[in-house]
């Protein structure tokens, strides 16, 4: 099974962050950045749970 953060991920961070990005080309510069989105652990109860 796919963890929720990884599906919210993909199917809403990429494409916000991929629009955002537009504007780098709209600008001529490079004014929006982004890190990787990486998916470490799952929250349980308020405490993240480790592996």
């Amino acid at each position: 099974m796919t963890p929720a953060a990884q599906v919210f991920a993909v199917n809403e961070l990429q494409p916000l962050q991929t629009r955002f990005q537009q504007l780098n080309e709209w600008m001529g510069q490079a004014v929006v950045m982004f890190d990787d989105y990486e998916v470490t652990g799952s929250a349980v109860n308020g405490t993240a749970a480790t592996s």
